[in-house]
């Protein structure tokens, strides 16, 4: 890694307890594919969240104009890849604070490590995501924008 940005996958121990997190979040999911991005959607929503659903190229002009605080992206979606999406957004000025949820089907270690310094989380598509996952991920974007507000 060289950024030395942590990529995990999302499995908090048992014994941890995930708060819901304090603040609303906007959230923007990139991905190709329609369903799957409007589901993931409803579900920010119904969290309590501020959630829409762009494709790789309008997404770029998405973030400028939203502001995401999370960003969940499918990395192999056609005519601009998560890849490319993922590294665009890091080197935005907000781009540090932003958490970036990688959402692929390829889960082998050379698509790890190709992604794994632009994004905080790598999900398996074909492991699904499971609320508790959900609810880790927010909660550290709420921790992460609860910090750069106080500073």
């Amino acid at each position: 890694m060289a950024s030395g940005r942590p990529t995990s996958e999302v499995c908090p121990p048992d014994s941890v307890s995930v708060s819901p997190p304090p603040l609303k979040l906007r959230v923007l999911v990139v991905d190709d594919n329609g369903d799957a991005a409007e589901t993931l959607c409803s579900l920010l929503e119904m969290a309590g969240h501020e959630a829409c659903a762009y494709d790789g190229p309008t997404a770029l002009v998405a973030y400028q104009a939203l502001r995401p605080h999370v960003v969940f992206l499918d990395l192999g979606m056609a005519q601009l890849d998560g890849y490319q999406v993922a590294k665009r957004l890091r080197s935005t000025p907000d781009g540090d604070s932003l958490v970036i949820v990688a959402l692929t089907g390829f889960g082998d270690r050379e698509h790890r490590e190709s992604v794994a310094e632009y994004v905080d989380y790598f999900i398996l598509k074909l492991k699904r995501l499971d609320l508790e996952d959900l609810k880790t991920i927010l909660a550290v974007a709420a921790r992460r924008l609860a910090g750069s507000v106080s500073t």
